[in-house]
């Protein structure tokens, strides 16, 4: 452990213990493998397929033919039994989800005020700028009348 870095920080490196996370170390230099499959890539690769071998706990193997449908038929049957969570999935993915409006209150003069104010600071503080701004709003001014 280097007493240094614990004195000048007033931490210890690597947690209370000392065998957290250090620096520039990699707690998994070799990454995951290039051959495995994510979560969701086996998920659809299994649901893709045209059948299903189940083993149950018997040691039977039951085949399933289109395990997509399977799924489907499943949660629509658990949502007309009265499950909510399968209700909801069923609504999602058909309607998709409801729209939610936001009422949103600002004061436009204050909030304009301010904007005003911090502009006139910044244009006294760089009598250049305040030259540039003045050359525009006077040119636009001409566009308007």
């Amino acid at each position: 452990m280097n007493d240094t870095v614990k004195e000048t920080t007033g931490k210890q490196r690597g947690g209370i213990t000392g065998k957290g996370f250090m620096p520039g170390v990699c707690a998994n230099p070799k990454g995951r493998p290039k051959d495995s499959l994510s979560l969701v890539t086996e998920l659809k690769r299994v649901l893709r397929s045209r059948e299903l071998k189940v083993a149950d706990k018997n040691g039977i193997t039951h085949i399933y033919k289109n395990p997509k449908e399977l799924v489907v038929k499943r949660v629509i049957l658990e949502a007309i039994a009265g499950d909510m969570q399968a209700t909801k999935l069923c609504l999602q993915y058909i309607d998709g989800d409801p729209k939610q409006s936001i009422e949103l209150k600002a004061d436009i003069q204050t909030t304009e005020t301010k904007i005003n104010v911090d502009i006139q600071a910044k244009l006294e503080a760089d009598p250049e700028a305040k030259a540039e701004f003045e050359k525009f709003t006077n040119r636009l001014a001409g566009i308007t009348e």
